[in-house]
């Protein structure tokens, strides 16, 4: 794909603003751009937040606003955290809400990821969405590998209860049967088994 490759190029090689303005001139060919912005994001986080600020700001461009999410955030430093934080609590998009969820629960501090997680199935447009759900039970993995078996139960109960789809609840069925005890997994499998199940979207 040209625009792709373009953009590939340009976060590698342009000046970060230049980068900035030809991928969100190649916004309407290229929707969704992560990698392009995680370079620049290693290349010059402070610019990307500067940018993913004045676009909330505006409430504009959203899946721009994921990439910039995205980008900045995944890169683990204290400006990643912010911009992540920022993004959760005040982004109207959900799908800005769940790139910061992907962020923070990357960090690998239970604490945190567990917070972010029960903060985004807050949200009722998460929460009754089974696409936007999928989402969040991806994230669950990035929990899952704190090692955090309460927090993981915690999130993993509140999620059986949701409106997933099929697919999703086998993922989850698998994340607690491989982070829980076998006795605290083996309720948490009856509690997905009992649940009804959901068609796919």
């Amino acid at each position: 794909d040209v625009a792709a490759e373009l953009a590939g190029i340009a976060a590698q090689e342009l000046p970060p603003d230049q980068a900035l303005v030809l991928l969100r001139e190649l916004a309407p060919l290229l929707p969704s751009a992560p990698n392009a912005y995680l370079v620049l994001g290693f290349r010059a986080p402070e610019a990307l937040a500067d940018a993913y600020r004045e676009l909330l700001a505006s409430d504009v461009q959203p899946r721009v606003r994921a990439d910039l999410v995205t980008g900045v955030g995944m890169t683990t430093t204290p400006l990643g955290l912010e911009i992540a934080r920022l993004a959760l609590e005040n982004d109207p998009s959900p799908e800005v809400r769940l790139q910061a969820v992907f962020a923070l629960t990357a960090r690998r501090d239970p604490g945190l990821g567990e917070a972010a997680l029960q903060q985004a199935l807050d949200d009722p447009r998460i929460a009754g969405d089974p696409v936007r759900l999928s989402a969040v039970v991806l994230a669950l993995q990035n929990l899952e590998t704190t090692g955090d078996v309460n927090a993981l139960q915690r999130v993993g109960q509140r999620l059986q209860t949701m409106a997933m789809s099929d697919a999703s609840r086998q993922t989850l069925a698998g994340i607690l049967a491989r982070g829980l005890p076998t006795t605290v997994a083996g309720g948490a499998g009856s509690g997905v088994a009992d649940q009804p199940r959901q068609a796919s979207r």
